[in-house]
């Protein structure tokens, strides 16, 4: 296979870069690196099919990679959720419907 453009290379190490970045978390290094693809990108000559397949690739592995991470970030809050919601205490509603919040489990032994 014939080597890549220099520019399909910078943007291709770059694309790497961010990967490397969502695996570790480092969440506020992505607008720098993707100011950066955006560089790369508007320096390319997209005449090449091997340079658009490359790039395609790694396109489809980082937005693989950026689902999994949305999905771990969204099931984190949830579970966040969740503790603070336990840490808050029970939540019953009256015979009126009024939201009644307990806090103290000795309460609780009382209604049952």
């Amino acid at each position: 296979m014939d080597r890549l453009d220099p520019p399909a290379n910078e943007l291709l190490g770059l694309m790497d870069e961010v990967h490397d970045t969502l695996r570790r978390g480092d969440f506020a290094a992505l607008p720098q690196l993707t100011a950066r693809m955006e560089r790369a990108e508007g320096a390319l000559r997209l005449s090449r099919p091997e340079d658009l397949v490359a790039i395609r690739r790694m396109a489809e592995r980082n937005a693989r990679m950026m689902t999994a991470t949305r999905r771990g970030i969204k099931a984190a809050q949830r579970r966040i959720a969740e503790v603070l919601s336990a840490a808050r205490g029970l939540v019953t509603y009256d015979r009126q419907g009024q939201r009644v919040e307990e806090s103290d489990a000795r309460h609780l032994a009382r209604r049952f």
